[in-house]
C-alpha cells in the first residue's frame, strides 16, 4: 500500500539539507568537472593553450578530435537514433496487435512529438566531447480552456455546476414535447492540448550529481540549475506550482536575494559575488535568477523512511516541495567509454587530448621553420656601397666602393635544415591518436599510406567499426532505460485517446492499453555502418538465414516480413506497405489458420471423415448398374 506523502520538515530544514548537498557536488563540479570539460570543449574547437603546450607562435591548430568525432556521429545516428528506435516484443502471440500500437505510439512520441534528430545529435556530440551526454525527460501536460456553447437540459448543467466547470452563460432556450426544459449554455471547458513525454539535452554546466557514485545506479540525487526569468517565476506562481508569496518577495528583492540574481552559469559559480545589478530597469522582468531542482531522496515525513522528492528553490527560497512520481530520476547519462571512477565516462577528447598537442606543436615549429627559409634575411657590409640610402630607392644601379666585389656584397642567412623525424613524429602520433581511439581516417574515407596492404586496411576499417559498434551499445543501454521510462510515465500520465496512422488505417491508442503491460523491449545495435551496398548485401545474406530459421520453427513470417521492409528502405522504397503484405494481414491468415487446423483435429470432424470413408467403401462394393 503507497503511503500518503505529507511534508513534516520545517522550511528552514529542508533548505538546510539540499543546500548542504548542493554545496558537496557544486565544489566538486567547480574544481573537477569544469576545467576538463571547459577544455575538452576548447580542444575540440581548436582553441591551443599557448603557455601550457609551449608552442612557438603560430595560428595552426590540429583538430583531430573534431574529424574523429564527425565521422563517428553519422554511423551513431544510423546505428542507433533510427527513424523507428523501439521496438516492443510480445510475450504472447495474443499480444502481437498491441505490442505494435504500442510500439508505433513510443515511435510517435519519441521521433514526432520531439526534436528528436536534432536532440539526439546533440547529447552525442556532449558525449563524445566530454565522456557524458545528458538528456532529461519529463512528462508534459498542458491544458487550457476552452469556451464551448452547447444545448444542455437541467439536469447535464447541474452536472457542470458540480464538476466545478466555470459557466459563463445559460440562457432557457425551450421545452420540448417530452417537457424537458433545455437550455444554451457557454461554459469554459478544459482542453488537453499537449500531453506527452519531452527530453531535451542539459548543457554540463547545468547538472550536479551525487559524487560519490561509480556508475549511474548510485547515483542518490541530482540537482539541475536552471536560468530563469522572474516572469517564468511569476507565471508558475500564478498556476499554483511555487509559492507565491516567496516568489513575490524575490521579484520586489525584499527578501534573501544574495546569490539568486546572475546573468551567467560561471556567475553562480563565484562565491564572492553578492550586488544585484541588472541592465533591465525598465523591463524587470527580463531579469534572471538561478533556479535549482533537486531530484533526490530526503525523510521529509520524518518517519525513518526515505522519500522521493523534487525541491525546488532560488538561493535560500524554497518555491515547492513535491512528490517524485515518476519513482525514478529523469536524467540519462551517456558515454561512449564506461569509466571505473566517475560516471562521467571517457570521451573522444581526453582520448586523443596529448597527441592533438603534440601534432600542432610539431606542426608549427615545421611551418616556422618552412617560413624562415623561404624569407631568409639578407646581409650586407655598408661601406662596400658609396651612398647606402640607394637600397631603399628603385634605382637600377648602385654605385659600389673600388674595392668591393660585387659577388660578395650580398649574403643570405644560412638554410636551417629540418628534421626529417619531424614530418615521422606528426604521421607516428597522428596514428597513435587513431590506434588510442580506435577512429581510422579509412572511416571518413581517407586514403591510407600506399604501402598499406588491403589485409591491412581491412584490418582498420573493423577495428575502427568494432570500436563505434562499441560506443552504439553503450548509448544503446541508456536509451532502452529511456524507452522503459517513458513507457511507465505513460501508465501514468496518459488520460487520452491517441489516434495514429499505422498499416495505412488509423489505429486508436487507449490509454487502458497501458494497464497491464508485460512486454519485453528488443533494443539491439543493427548491421554495421558501411556502404549502402555492403549492407543490402547483409540484409540479403539475413534474409536466407532467416528462411531456413524458419524450418525449425526460430523465427515466422511476421519477422521475416520485417526484414524485408527494411531491405526495400535501404533500397529507397520508403511506402514499404505497397509492395509487402502488411503485419496484420499476416497475423489474421495466422489465426485463421490455427482455427481451421483446430477445426481439422476435432473429434467430430474425424468421425465425420471416417462416416464418409465408410460410406465410400460401401458403394465401391454395390453393382455397377446400382452405382
Amino acid at each position: 500500500m503507497k503511503k500518503e506523502f505529507k511534508v513534516n520538515m520545517t522550511d528552514d530544514e529542508i533548505i538546510s539539507v539540499v543546500l548542504n548537498y548542493l554545496s558537496i557536488s557544486k565544489t566538486y563540479y567547480i574544481d573537477k568537472i569544469k576545467p576538463k570539460f571547459s577544455r575538452f570543449y576548447d580542444l575540440y574547437n581548436g582553441v591551443f593553450d599557448y603557455k601550457l603546450n609551449k608552442s612557438p607562435d603560430g595560428t595552426y591548430v590540429s583538430k583531430d578530435i573534431q574529424v574523429a568525432i564527425h565521422s563517428v556521429i553519422p554511423d551513431l545516428i544510423k546505428l542507433v537514433f533510427t527513424d523507428e528506435p523501439v521496438k516492443l516484443s510480445a510475450q504472447g502471440g495474443e499480444d502481437v496487435e498491441l505490442a505494435n500500437n504500442l510500439q508505433a505510439l513510443l515511435n510517435y512520441q519519441i521521433t514526432n512529438q520531439n526534436e528528436y534528430t536534432e536532440i539526439m545529435e546533440k547529447v552525442s556530440l556532449q558525449a563524445l566531447i566530454t565522456g557524458m551526454g545528458i538528456l532529461k525527460c519529463i512528462w508534459d501536460k498542458k491544458v487550457v480552456k476552452n469556451e464551448t456553447t452547447s444545448r444542455l437540459t437541467l439536469s447535464e448543467v447541474n452536472t457542470l455546476a458540480e464538476n466545478n466547470i466555470e459557466i459563463k452563460e445559460c440562457i432557457f432556450s425551450g421545452i420540448d414535447e417530452n417537457n424537458t426544459e433545455y437550455y444554451d449554455v457557454t461554459y469554459l471547458e478544459d482542453k488537453v492540448v499537449r500531453n506527452q513525454p519531452l527530453y531535451f539535452n542539459v548543457d554540463y554546466r547545468e547538472l550536479f550529481y551525487d559524487v560519490t557514485a561509480k556508475n549511474i545506479d548510485d547515483v542518490n540525487y541530482y540537482i539541475h540549475r536552471k536560468l530563469v526569468t522572474l516572469d517564468f517565476l511569476k507565471n508558475k506562481a500564478d498556476a499554483g506550482v511555487f509559492n507565491k508569496e516567496v516568489v513575490t518577495k524575490i521579484i520586489n528583492k525584499s527578501y534573501d536575494v544574495l546569490n539568486c540574481f546572475v546573468n551567467s552559469y560561471d556567475e553562480d559559480d563565484r562565491a564572492d559575488y553578492s550586488i544585484y545589478t541588472t541592465n533591465n530597469e525598465n523591463n524587470k522582468p527580463l531579469d534572471k535568477v538561478m533556479l535549482y531542482e533537486f531530484w533526490g531522496k530526503i525523510d521529509i515525513n520524518q518517519d525513518g523512511y526515505l522519500e522521493d522528492v523534487v525541491i525546488t528553490f532560488v538561493g535560500n527560497n524554497l518555491l515547492s516541495v513535491q512528490e517524485n512520481k515518476y519513482l525514478m530520476y529523469p536524467f540519462f547519462i551517456f558515454n561512449p567509454f564506461y569509466d571505473t571512477e566517475d560516471i562521467t565516462g571517457i570521451g573522444i577528447s581526453e582520448l586523443i587530448e596529448p597527441m592533438q598537442n603534440i601534432k600542432t606543436v610539431l606542426t608549427r615549429e615545421y611551418l616556422l621553420n618552412v617560413r624562415k627559409n623561404n624569407n631568409r634575411k639578407i646581409f650586407y657590409k655598408l661601406n662596400n656601397f658609396i651612398n647606402p640610402m640607394q637600397l631603399e630607392t628603385d634605382e637600377q644601379f648602385i654605385a659600389l666602393n673600388e674595392d668591393a666585389d660585387p659577388r660578395n656584397v650580398f649574403n643570405s642567412e644560412p638554410f636551417e635544415a629540418f628534421s626529417m623525424n619531424t614530418q615521422n613524429l606528426i604521421t607516428y602520433f597522428d596514428t597513435e591518436a587513431q590506434r588510442i581511439s580506435g577512429i581510422s581516417d579509412i572511416k571518413g574515407g581517407v586514403r591510407q599510406a600506399g604501402s598499406q596492404t588491403a589485409t591491412e586496411a581491412t584490418i582498420m576499417f573493423e577495428a575502427s567499426n568494432s570500436k563505434i559498434q562499441l560506443i552504439a551499445t553503450h548509448f544503446c543501454t541508456t536509451m532502452k532505460k529511456l524507452y522503459k521510462f517513458i513507457i511507465y510515465q505513460n501508465k501514468q500520465y496518459l488520460d487520452n485517446s491517441i489516434t495514429l496512422r499505422l498499416f495505412n488505417r488509423d489505429i486508436t491508442i487507449n490509454p487502458l492499453d497501458f494497464s497491464n503491460v508485460d512486454f519485453d523491449l528488443d533494443i539491439s545495435v543493427n548491421l554495421g555502418s558501411g556502404t549502402k551496398q555492403s549492407r543490402i548485401m547483409s540484409y540479403q545474406q539475413a534474409y536466407k538465414m532467416l528462411g531456413e530459421l524458419k524450418s525449425i520453427g526460430v523465427t515466422d513470417d511476421i519477422k521475416i516480413r520485417n526484414l524485408a521492409a527494411k531491405m526495400l528502405e535501404e533500397i529507397g522504397l520508403k511506402d514499404v506497405d505497397s509492395y509487402l503484405v502488411g503485419e496484420n494481414e499476416l497475423i489474421e491468415r495466422f489465426k485463421n489458420n490455427q482455427a481451421n487446423q483446430a477445426i481439422n483435429q476435432t473429434p467430430q470432424n474425424q468421425l465425420g471423415n471416417i462416416e464418409v470413408d465408410e460410406m465410400n467403401k460401401s458403394a465401391d462394393k454395390l453393382p455397377l448398374e446400382v452405382r
